[in-house]
Parts: C-alpha cells; structure tokens; sequence
C-alpha cells in the first residue's frame, strides 16, 4: 500500500516538481546572460513552453528512478521504524488497574521512531532527488547553452 501511494503520489506530482525546478534554474540562466529577460513570466507559462518546446514528456523527464525508487524509499522508511521501535524497551501500562501503556508514552514512542525512519530515510533519498533535478532541466539548459 506505500508502495503504491509513493508511486501514484510521484506520477502525479512529478509535472508539478518539473515546472518548480525549471522556474527555480530559470534565474540562473539569466545571471548567465547578464540580466537577459526572464526564461517564463509564471508557471503557466512554463508549461505551455515546456510542452510547446519539448512536448508534454518533457513534464515527465527523470521521473523513472523515483518511480523506481519507491520500493526502496518504502523498505528503507518501515525498516528504519521498525529497528527504531525494537531497539526502545517495551512500554508497560502503569497505574492502577491500567491495561495500556499512557498515550503521551504510546506518542512519543511513535514521534521518535519516526523521526529516526526519517533521517535514515533521507540519506537514499536526497541523492536520488539531485539526480532526478538534474534530468528535469538537462534538456531545457542544452537547449539555450546553443
């Protein structure tokens, strides 16, 4: 079910971080041209010249390695949680006639694994977004480097 949420979740948001990294890279190309015009007025606009320009798959491109890279992102996330919560001692109700630990206990526990899941999780998946960055605006700069 993660797996299929990240990949459903990529497939659609994917256009969406394309059109950010490309607006974001725009004002890079313009320093590089001594204060030239900027490359789009919106992000509008950098759709239509994005699809207009290089077709609608350009919307698209770099998008395979974190489709494929869902799986791994999932493994990583339920394991990192999963060593978290075995390595903390167990939680015991306490209190008189408790029959569950307190849910501030329960919370924290929870909190603190996944803060865990999330920083070991972050270490595959920051590399993986600087190459998918990269490929989103690799044709959009060889095009204007000519």
């Amino acid at each position: 079910a993660g797996g299929g949420g990240g990949v459903a979740s990529t497939a659609v948001c994917h256009p969406l971080d394309t059109v950010r990294t490309r607006l974001q890279t725009a004002a890079y190309d313009g320093a590089r041209d001594h204060g030239a015009a900027a490359r789009y007025r919106g992000a509008i606009d950098c759709v239509r010249r994005t699809v207009r320009e290089e077709g609608v798959r350009a919307l698209y491109r770099g998008m395979a390695g974190p489709l494929a890279a869902q799986a791994v992102y999932k493994a990583v996330m339920f394991g990192a949680f999963s060593t978290a919560s075995a390595s903390l001692p167990p939680l015991t109700p306490t209190g008189i006639g408790a029959d569950s630990p307190p849910l501030t206990a329960v919370a924290a526990r929870a909190y603190a694994c996944g803060v865990f899941a999330g920083a070991i999780n972050s270490l595959v998946v920051c590399p993986v977004e600087l190459v998918r960055n990269r490929l989103m605006v690799q044709q959009h700069h060889l095009q204007h480097q000519h």
